[in-house]
This record gives C-alpha cells, structure tokens and sequence, in this order.
C-alpha cells in the first residue's frame, strides 16, 4: 500500500475536475523504421506540459518549437546499450498543448537491434494529474530469441538436409549378409 497516498494525490484534482484525463497518441515508425513521429492530440480541459517516450536505439528527438527535451540513452559513442526514454516538457502551460489541439513528436533511429513494439507513454497535465497512455508503437530492444531466430532457422533446415541425405544414402546401400 505504499502506492495509497501517492496515487490518492494524483488522482484528487482529476476528480476535482469531474472529468478523467484523455489523450491520443497515434503515429510509429516510418516505413524505413528510422524516425517514429507521433501526433499526441489533447482531449482534457488542463493543458498537457510533458509527455515521455521509451525508446531502444533512438539518435535524435525533436519536439514543438519552445518544448525542453531530456533523453537517457541515445545512441553515442560511450552511452550504455540499453533501453531508454525522451521526455518533452514546457514550464508554462500556456504554451503547451491545450484541449483539442495536438502536436508531433519524432525520433530519429539507429535501427540496429531495435523492433517495433508497443510501449507506454507518460504524459503529464498542467493541473498535476498523469496518465500513461499504453500500446503506443515505439521502438523496442530486439529480443535475443528475435535476434537469432533466422539463424536458427537456417540451422534447423541445414540439419534436416543433412539427415535426409543420410537416410537416403543408408537406404541405398545394399544390406550385407553373412
């Protein structure tokens, strides 16, 4: 129950309100998958001021003009090769997306390694209510089964030529008899 203030805290001004949040995300990668671009359109009375993407292999991440961006883990020469996540903000709300307006979001890729998956996205209201928006395409981290599974796919057929050759050859060599 460590949850129970907390949760309590963010959920207040939402009933206050009298209105649950509501944002759409809609938008993923591109057909070459090296830049997602996501149209995050606001359906709440209180302006959205932050919104943040996970990501696996992301390079570049750009937002509205006037929004601050912080991202973990891009891809860098030095930069640990695990997942991450780009977080767009404003300090005024005022200028940052209000109800029935929208706004895109893109990241750019390095591709290797990375998959289209489905993830959640935080995004965070004027008022201080926060909501997770879930099943949004982002790029993910390959899985290592993914990864190889071509490879052992190639095996498994290379295994199954070789033992047909050799039944073939077995049943073609006369029996001995003594």
């Amino acid at each position: 129950m460590a949850c129970g203030v907390f949760c309590f805290a963010v959920a207040l001004p939402v009933v206050a309100l009298g209105q649950t949040p509501r944002v759409s995300i809609t938008g993923g990668a591109d057909l070459s998958g090296k830049t997602y671009s996501w149209v995050v359109t606001n359906e709440h009375r209180s302006p959205i001021v932050s919104v943040e993407f996970p990501h696996y292999h992301g390079s570049l991440f750009f937002a509205p003009d006037g929004w601050d961006t912080v991202c973990s883990y891009l891809v860098n020469v030095g930069v640990a090769d695990v997942p991450g996540s780009c977080k767009a903000s404003v300090e005024v709300a005022k200028d940052g997306v209000r109800q029935g307006q929208r706004q895109t979001f893109r990241l750019r890729m390095d591709a290797r390694g990375a998959r289209r998956g489905r993830g959640d996205v935080r995004v965070r209201f004027a008022d201080a209510t926060e909501m997770v928006v879930a099943g949004v395409e982002v790029p993910q981290l390959e899985e290592r089964a993914e990864k190889y599974m071509p490879l052992f796919g190639l095996v498994a057929m290379l295994m199954v030529v070789v033992l047909v050759r050799r039944r073939r050859a077995h049943s073609k060599t006369p029996a001995s008899s003594g």
